[in-house]
């Protein structure tokens, strides 16, 4: 797990490609999720040293590696995420990607961590389906809707 630590520009960059007043119809969390993803992005964007947000096709996958289509998920957090942390994508669209990488964002935007990625067969091989209203044992909290759900310790380290 990679530890990053927010700066302003990224803040600034994230802003400007979340469209900030625009809520999506594939996005089932409102006008923030906007901000929280282009975040996750931009970050991930810079550790690899490429550019964020892919002007092709913004719901397939947010950038390329060389010829790898990355998606980044990005999820808010209280606090470090743990080998058992959560790792989501909904599954009311699947994007066409060949890789998953995950961003756990402290709920106060000072700090992230790049969790790690994992191909898009490996994903779905190991994903359980969590149902909506699933209630999730160690902490009690309840899925909105359905997801497919890997943890922090199923994904590899992404390396530059």
């Amino acid at each position: 797990m990679i530890e990053i630590k927010i700066s302003e520009d990224q803040r600034q960059r994230a802003i400007a490609i979340s469209n900030p007043d625009k809520v999506f119809n594939k996005n089932k969390t409102g006008k923030r999720a906007g901000y929280i993803g282009a975040l996750g992005e931009v970050i991930v964007a810079d550790y690899l040293g490429i550019k964020p947000h892919n002007d092709e096709e913004i719901w397939n996958y947010d950038m390329k590696l060389n010829d790898t289509k990355i998606e980044v998920k990005t999820m808010n957090l209280y606090k470090q995420p743990q080998s058992y942390t959560d790792c989501c994508t909904t599954t009311y669209y699947q994007q066409q990607c060949d890789m998953y990488v995950f961003v756990g964002l402290l709920n106060d935007k000072s700090k992230a961590w790049i969790e790690g990625c994992i191909p898009t067969k490996e994903f779905y091989e190991k994903a359980k389906l969590i149902k909506a209203g699933t209630k999730r044992e160690r902490d009690g909290f309840v899925y909105s809707w359905d997801n497919w759900v890997v943890t922090v310790a199923d994904l590899h380290e992404l390396k530059v």
